[in-house]
């Protein structure tokens, strides 16, 4: 899948500071590369405990992270399975950190791409570290599917379930541009 290029970065900049301002909490503003996230820019909010889980310039496995499953949302079930099947760095990840096979990953990636589906952001508790919450919502794109993504990372205390029905109305958080529901619903093609 080639990027395309970043037609609006300026923007970008403004908006993640904004919303970090707004809600207290850390921004990532992350963009799909190859087999991974590559993570662009953060932005702190006012709230002294932050979720700082990774570090601007770095890449990560696509899947292992709020980012990677509201990106892999917009892929066919297929390729989904195939590129969680041939990221050689998911799987050494999951060695080192004794995680559950590739087979219960791939359902529960299934899963967390139907809350993408069905919200039009991702959000959990405790995926990425204990203690850290996340949400993650796809940018749109008028010219390609969502490359690139926005994400809150804060403590469980400061993201509750209950936070995130405030948050989500926010466009860039998943309100009016969700994405469209396909024709089946992924995760029942996994079921």
């Amino acid at each position: 899948m080639a990027v395309p290029p970043i037609n609006d970065f300026v923007g970008i900049e403004k908006v993640a500071p904004r919303l970090a301002d707004q809600i207290g909490d850390t921004v990532y503003v992350v963009m799909r590369r190859l087999d991974g996230v590559h993570y662009l820019m953060r932005a702190d909010g006012s709230y002294p405990i932050r979720a700082e889980i990774v570090e601007v310039g770095e890449t990560v496995p696509l899947g292992t992270t709020f980012v990677g499953i509201a990106l892999l949302s917009w892929h066919e079930p297929e390729a989904v399975e195939a590129q969680l099947l041939a990221n050689g760095r998911l799987r050494r990840t999951m060695k080192a950190a004794e995680m559950p096979g590739v087979q219960d990953t791939l359902t529960a990636v299934c899963r967390a791409i139907a809350q993408v589906h069905e919200r039009g952001y991702y959000f959990d508790q405790n995926t990425v570290m204990r203690g850290v919450s996340g949400m993650a919502a796809p940018i749109p794109s008028k010219t390609a599917p969502p490359y690139m993504t926005v994400t809150i990372s804060a403590i469980n205390d400061r993201l509750p379930p209950r936070r995130i029905d405030e948050l989500a109305p926010s466009p860039i958080l998943g309100g009016p541009n969700k994405p469209s529901l396909r024709a089946t619903s992924f995760a029942s093609e996994r079921a």
